[in-house]
């Protein structure tokens, strides 16, 4: 009863944290029993397979992408082509969902600003 309390509570806070930023919420809780991780930081390396982010602690983490990952800047859709190195990002995955040896990403957050600049800067 007390870990799924600190996790409301946890995910709470998150949930918080991420609307005051203008990022999309809606997944972060979702899937009832299977409680979503989530990793913030800055895009170290981004290809088709794969994003690498460093954490605030100087760590880095890489996330496997895959077919079923979705993409949002704020509250808008977005695609993998706006993830960006440099760009500030936070990856919700779960735990026992590997791929490669790495988290399989579901959901890559990027800020609002994110999806106008992928725009501008598309081919």
């Amino acid at each position: 009863m007390a870990t799924t309390r600190t996790f409301k509570v946890a995910g709470t806070a998150l949930v918080a944290m991420l609307a005051t930023l203008g990022w999309p919420v809606a997944n972060v809780l979702a899937h009832e029993g299977h409680p979503h991780h989530k990793a913030m930081g800055v895009v170290a390396s981004v290809n088709e397979t794969q994003v690498s982010i460093t954490l605030r602690d100087g760590r880095k983490e890489t996330f496997a992408l895959t077919p079923e990952t979705t993409y949002t800047a704020g509250k808008a859709a977005a695609t993998r082509d706006a993830v960006k190195v440099g760009s500030r990002i936070v990856v919700i995955y779960e735990e026992e969902e590997e791929k490669d040896g790495h988290h399989e990403a579901e959901q890559v957050m990027l800020p609002p600003s994110s999806a106008a600049k992928a725009g501008m800067h598309s081919h």
